[in-house]
């Protein structure tokens, strides 16, 4: 491989994936076959979209560029056959194109875990592709813009909908939208840009987790752009926090 394309593969591969993670948290998708509920449909999600990039750049750049294993690892023997499992039980789903739907998404998010373990096996390539602390921060970016959005729809008591960011209207007064009740009425609980308050209060408890991770492992700023980095995570740090 020319170190040309070598360079333009890794690039590709390394924004896609970044692209993939800020987007994985929003609900943007094109709805190709519509269902009474989301697990039933089958949707092409913009997350998707940066999946199938990074992981077809990321294969061609192995093929073309690192070496390959001799021996095969135990864990992708029970994947396999797990695979296998999966295949079979089309035989037995009640939707096929939605069976063939979600096994397509599978194989490609198995193209994700192949490209992370990748990245993490010593002396595997010249240099890495997929920076750990970049990840970390791409992804919490996405999630403050949720966290925003929930301190505004806590505080307002109100949301809006915008169907190019998969964003839902949702009001205290209509019945079966996610309230707290006290004696002073209907309290609505923040969504931000999920579908139920509880998802994104896991996903900010996660993503608060990492972005402590970050914070404690920089012991010393060497650099404008560590320090640019430091405020943005403590400012994102105390929004996590309120939201």
């Amino acid at each position: 491989m020319s170190k040309k394309l070598e360079i333009i593969l890794e690039k590709i591969t390394s924004i896609s994936f970044y692209l993939f993670v800020f987007s994985l948290p929003w609900q943007i998708k094109y709805i190709i076959e519509p269902a009474a509920t989301n697990f039933n449909e089958i949707s092409l999600y913009a997350s998707h979209i940066f999946l199938f990039i990074t992981v077809l750049s990321f294969l061609v750049y192995k093929i073309k560029n690192a070496k390959f294993n001799k021996k095969v690892s135990f864990i992708w023997l029970l994947i396999s056959g797990f695979s296998l499992f999966v295949f079979a039980s089309f035989f037995f789903a009640l939707n096929q194109d939605l069976a063939y739907y979600r096994f397509i998404v599978y194989l490609f998010s198995l193209g994700i875990f192949f490209l992370l373990r990748e990245e993490a096996r010593p002396g595997a390539y010249e240099r890495s592709i997929i920076s750990r602390t970049k990840t970390i921060i791409v992804f919490i970016s996405s999630i403050f813009f949720h966290a925003t959005l929930a301190i505004y729809q806590f505080l307002t008591q109100s949301s809006f909908s915008f169907k190019y960011l998969g964003l839902a209207k949702h009001s205290p007064d209509v019945l079966g939208t996610s309230v707290v009740e006290s004696a002073t009425g209907r309290w609505l609980r923040a969504y931000g840009g999920f579908d139920h308050p509880n998802i994104l209060g896991g996903v900010l408890a996660f993503s608060l987790i990492l972005g402590l991770y970050l914070l404690v492992r920089k012991k010393i700023i060497s650099s404008k752009n560590e320090m640019i980095q430091s405020m943005f995570l403590f400012i994102f740090y105390f929004t996590g926090l309120l939201a």
